[in-house]
């Protein structure tokens, strides 16, 4: 299986991006070490905190990743069941297709 359909060159080309644009941070440990740390978070699905949509789309993995840690923040919302719990799970599993996301953003725009 060639890298391209694995998303390595996406994770190579944002880890790159992060060393440049932090490289007084890194300097203080290292640029190994950087490395090491950016793919120990890719494995652990913690590197999509904090950063922008277009990267949370960009691969399955980080689609995924977000919607683990998007449950892990919000699974105990409406834990007693009910109407409102089957909403919520709608919501969280129509995350995974950013089409959808688009069209229930911009529904939720158009009612303001």
């Amino acid at each position: 299986m060639c890298f391209a359909q694995r998303h390595v060159l996406t994770y190579m080309e944002d880890a790159v991006c992060q060393l440049l644009e932090n490289k007084e941070d890194i300097s203080q440990y290292g640029v190994a070490r950087f490395f090491t740390e950016y793919f120990n978070s890719v494995c652990q699905g913690t590197h999509i905190l904090f950063r922008e949509f277009s990267f949370i789309q960009a691969t399955p993995h980080n689609r995924a990743s977000f919607l683990r840690a998007f449950w892990r923040c919000f699974r105990t919302v409406g834990k007693n069941g009910g109407e409102k719990m089957e909403t919520q799970k709608n919501v969280i599993s129509s995350l995974q297709n950013s089409d959808q996301v688009f069209s229930l953003y911009h529904s939720d725009v158009s009612l303001w």
